[in-house]
């Protein structure tokens, strides 16, 4: 007699295949992978864990699967996550569920200015020519620095108009330079300070672009007051 199947264990062995092959691989790329998952599909869609798998690949009809009212419902539910962490969240389902979303559809405008917005690591490399993520002692680790941050978000607002998300790698990075900069201002002016010239560079060249971003304004506004002083 066979013995009963986890289904927890196997749907995390059929999410493993999706993510490595990006949706269901064909029975040339790896049989094995395609018949295990359209057997499930097909005969075990009425499980919440299978039909939660099926959610979150889009595993369904190819008519409906391609649909444009399918495909807008699908764009808001990724928009919908990614606002709620204002970045690509690191929780591993929403992470896999994301990253296949954008790798399916990148060629889509409106699926491209999120993966602008909320910085793909694709994005990233493309506009800096360097990768956001660095690996050490197996660690992936951020690596971003000013100029890449600045380069970056800079792009992103010509292209889109709109500054990338809050707590995406490259706005981080930015925010940590302003506070520096806020402080060091109640004493000294930024501007003598190497990595301050970068970054009020950027703010000028931000704001000539028509950013309307607050706290650059004021940073901007309170060092040119300095400067007129001297």
């Amino acid at each position: 007699m066979a013995r009963p199947v986890d289904l927890k264990k196997k749907v995390e062995e059929l999410r493993g295949y999706l993510i490595k092959y990006n949706g269901i691989p064909s029975q040339t790329e790896d049989l094995a992978a395609h018949t295990n998952i359209k057997y499930y599909i097909k005969n075990h869609s009425d499980k919440p864990e299978i039909k939660a798998l099926i959610e979150e690949f889009d595993l369904i009809g190819q008519r409906e699967k391609t649909g444009p009212a399918r495909l807008k419902h699908r764009i808001k539910e990724i928009k919908t996550i990614l606002e709620e962490y204002e970045a690509i969240p690191k929780e591993m389902s929403d992470y896999n569920k994301i990253y296949y979303f954008f790798n399916r559809y990148h060629n889509i405008s409106e699926v491209e200015k999120l993966m602008y917005i909320y910085v793909a690591s694709d994005c990233y490399l493309k506009v800096v020519g360097r990768p956001l993520y660095a690996n050490h002692h197996y660690v992936m680790s951020v690596n971003c620095t000013l100029e890449g941050s600045c380069k970056y978000i800079k792009y992103v607002f010509e292209k889109y108009r709109m500054l990338p998300a809050r707590k995406t790698p490259p706005m981080c990075m930015l925010y940590k330079e302003l506070i520096r900069c806020e402080r060091s201002s109640q004493a000294n002016s930024c501007s003598v300070v190497f990595r301050f010239k970068i970054l009020f560079i950027f703010l000028r060249e931000m704001i000539n672009l028509g950013c309307n971003e607050e706290r650059f304004l004021n940073l901007v506004n309170n060092e040119d007051k300095k400067v007129a002083v001297k």
